[in-house]
């Protein structure tokens, strides 16, 4: 991994952190999310994954910032195994909480009779994600497969330049592939509570 691999990283990292603070984390209704742009540090409808967090009682979308801030911490290291170690680990952290919590917390609360039962009724739900939410998920999913890459391309490095083009175009459907996913099962998901 050379210097402008940690450029890129960087540039990922301060990617999903203007996610959280510069775009509207949920997705905005009757109107287009740019179109809210101004309002981010306001109300629960338009504000941002920061505010959301601190100031309107979503602390679960602060699993999504400890994983930047953890992925960051990793980006100041040199190239190598604890490095990837920490992006993995913020990664991962980020990305599965946002991820649990997207699915177990909904418009109407606990999306589970069974987590209804057992921690009683929240006071704050959570809407379907939105511009900010989808920016900083797909930067965590990336920074924690980005170990994986990693791994798989200095193995394929050492054999074939050929082998490397496939593993790279294999690796971007697999997380186009990922992304629809979880973005099929949110909706499908936000379709049986309504």
């Amino acid at each position: 991994m050379k210097t402008s691999s940690n450029m890129a990283l960087r540039l990922w990292v301060a990617t999903g952190l203007v996610a959280y603070v510069v775009l509207p984390w949920y997705a905005i209704q009757d109107t287009a999310w740019y179109a809210v742009l101004p309002q981010v540090f306001g109300g629960p409808e338009t504000a941002n994954g920061l505010v959301q967090a601190l100031v309107h009682g979503r602390k679960w979308l602060l699993l999504g910032l400890a994983g930047l801030v953890i992925a960051a911490v990793g980006v100041a290291l040199p190239p190598g195994r604890q490095q990837g170690r920490w992006l993995l680990a913020g990664g991962l952290l980020g990305s599965l909480g946002l991820a649990v919590s997207g699915f177990a917390i909904g418009a109407k609360g606990w999306a589970f009779d069974a987590l209804n039962s057992r921690f009683g009724e929240l006071a704050v739900q959570q809407f379907g994600i939105g511009a900010g939410g989808a920016f900083a998920l797909a930067v965590l999913i990336l920074l924690a497969a980005f170990l994986l890459l990693n791994l798989l391309l200095r193995v394929l490095l050492s054999r074939s330049i050929a082998l490397k083009n496939i593993t790279l175009h294999f690796f971007n459907i697999l997380l186009e592939t990922l992304m629809a996913l979880i973005l099929r099962l949110h909706l499908r998901l936000r379709m049986q509570r309504h």
